[in-house]
C-alpha cells in the first residue's frame, strides 16, 4: 500500500531561526506579564498604605512616654531652663529642629520631680508710691494674698501675669526702712519682674536686704514680712 510521501526535512538553520523567534516571543510575553503583575502589586501596596494611613488617622497616638515625664522639670540652677517642664522644653526645641536629647545630656538638665499643684500663682499685683505699699499674689483658685500697708496706699502698679508653666523660683528684697521697701524682684523660670517705688524719690536702697530661693520641685505659696521686711517664704 502506497502512503503519502513525507515532507522534506526543514533545513537546520531555518529550524533554529523559528525556535529563536518563538523563544523571543515567549520572553516578551513573560516580560509583559511580569510588568502587569508588578503594576498590580504596586497598586495593591498603594491601596494598603492608604487604608493603613486612614486607620492610623483615627488611632490615638501613644503618648505614654510624654505622659510619664509630665512631672519632670529642669533641675540645673545654672540653666536658663531651670524649673521649666520637660515637655515644654522638648516641644520648643523640636519645633526648631534642635537636638533635645543632646542638650539634655550636655547641660545637663538634671531632671527632677516637680510637685503637681494646680493652685499656683498666676498674677502679681502691686501698689506703689515713693516705696512699695502693697503686694498681691493671685492664685488659680481665685484667692489673693495681700501684703502691705493697705488697699489705698500709692498708685496701682502694672499687673504681672505669669504664663501657664511659669513659676517663681527666687525673690530679692531691697528694704529701705519704709513701708515694704524700695524694690522687690520676682525671678521665674522665664525672667525677672521688678516692682519698685518711684525712682529719685524716697529713700534709695541699693543693696539686697533679703533673698530666698524656692526649693526645687516646690512652688511659692506665700511671703513673710515683718515690719515691711521680707523675712521668709511659704512653699509646698
Amino acid at each position: 500500500m502506497e502512503g503519502t510521501p513525507s515532507p522534506a526535512p526543514m533545513p537546520l538553520v531555518q529550524a533554529t531561526n523559528v525556535n529563536n523567534h518563538a523563544y523571543e516571543e515567549i520572553l516578551k510575553k513573560l516580560s509583559e506579564l511580569d510588568a502587569k503583575i508588578c503594576k498590580v502589586e504596586q497598586e495593591q501596596r498603594s491601596m494598603f498604605d492608604m487604608i493603613k494611613e486612614f486607620i492610623c488617622s483615627f488611632t490615638p497616638k501613644n503618648t505614654s512616654e510624654d505622659t510619664s515625664k509630665n512631672t519632670l522639670v529642669c533641675g540645673n540652677k545654672n540653666s536658663a531652663h531651670y524649673g521649666r517642664p520637660y515637655n515644654i522644653i522638648k516641644q520648643e526645641m523640636d519645633s526648631v529642629n534642635y537636638d533635645f536629647e543632646a542638650w539634655s545630656k550636655r547641660c545637663p538638665a538634671n531632671w527632677i520631680e516637680d510637685k503637681i499643684n494646680t493652685n499656683k500663682i498666676t498674677r502679681i499685683e502691686s501698689r506703689i508710691g515713693y516705696d512699695i505699699d502693697k503686694i498681691g499674689l493671685c492664685f488659680t483658685d481665685g484667692n489673693i494674698k495681700y501684703y502691705g500697708t493697705g488697699k489705698d496706699g500709692g498708685n496701682e502698679g502694672e499687673s504681672i501675669k505669669l504664663k501657664g508653666d511659669e513659676k517663681i523660683i527666687n525673690i530679692k528684697h531691697y528694704y529701705n526702712g519704709w513701708n515694704m521697701g524700695k524694690r522687690i524682684i520676682f525671678k521665674t523660670n522665664y525672667q525677672e519682674y521688678i516692682i519698685e517705688g518711684e525712682k529719685g524719690k524716697g529713700v534709695e536702697q541699693k543693696n539686697i536686704t533679703s533673698e530666698f530661693n524656692v526649693t526645687s520641685g516646690k512652688i511659692l505659696t506665700g511671703l513673710h514680712f515683718v515690719n515691711g521686711k521680707l523675712v521668709g517664704i511659704e512653699e509646698e
